[in-house]
């Protein structure tokens, strides 16, 4: 990648796309669900993959369809058990990385949730450590959940993704004395959890309608 100073590795852990985002069941069925699911993960992982390089980004899930698109891009596929949970497919990432790498690169946590996700979101975390931050993160529009994580190396923290996600990364660096950089961007920002998430999506000007991707 230009204009990086060290290796970068994008991890995405995804779990099944046929169970995913059932919070949305007010404003979408299942099928839909499922289509809408699988098109942002394309679209994350189209993103990662023309950032970084389909050499330098893994997938890890228990859902064969995932793995299926993920090796059909070019992408590194780690297999784990669709029920074991976001931290745990981070961890299984870094693990692998450490196996993987000659030196310990950075890592760049992205969840497949993020519809409009673009390569200079990428780049700005990206350079926020190129400018002296050992941590990276990047909280939804809540504040409360992690739309992003860069570390410098995977074995600086512990991960702990879910509810509060933002303040137990940003805590956990700080007790560490790691130097810490929160990026907020709107495009970043959001996650697609929710029907006001749905409706967020569609304010964004030439955003895609919600319905009509999940329509296909």
């Amino acid at each position: 990648m230009k204009g990086t100073t060290r290796e970068t590795w994008i991890a995405l852990p995804v779990r099944s796309l046929a169970g995913a985002k059932t919070r949305l069941a007010p404003a979408l069925d299942a099928p839909a669900r499922r289509m809408l699911a699988e098109k942002m993960f394309r679209h994350v992982l189209g993103v990662a993959i023309a950032f970084a390089g389909a050499s330098h980004c893994m997938v890890v899930t228990g859902d064969p369809d995932v793995a299926r698109l993920a090796a059909q891009a070019g992408a590194l596929v780690v297999a784990e058990g669709e029920a074991a949970g976001m931290n745990h497919a981070v961890a299984l990432a870094a693990e692998r990385l450490a196996a993987l790498a000659d030196e310990q690169p950075r890592l760049l946590v992205l969840p497949g949730d993020l519809p409009l996700l673009a390569a200079g979101e990428l780049a700005v975390l990206v350079a926020a450590a190129d400018a002296g931050a050992s941590v990276v993160i990047a909280p939804d529009r809540s504040r409360s959940g992690t739309n992003a994580l860069l570390i410098e190396r995977p074995d600086l923290m512990r991960f702990s993704f879910g509810e509060g996600s933002f303040e137990a990364h940003r805590r956990q660096a700080e007790q560490a004395h790691l130097t810490v950089a929160i990026v907020s961007r709107p495009r970043l920002a959001l996650d697609i959890d929710t029907p006001n998430d749905l409706l967020e999506l569609d304010s964004f000007a030439g955003a895609p309608d919600p319905k009509a991707a999940a329509d296909g």
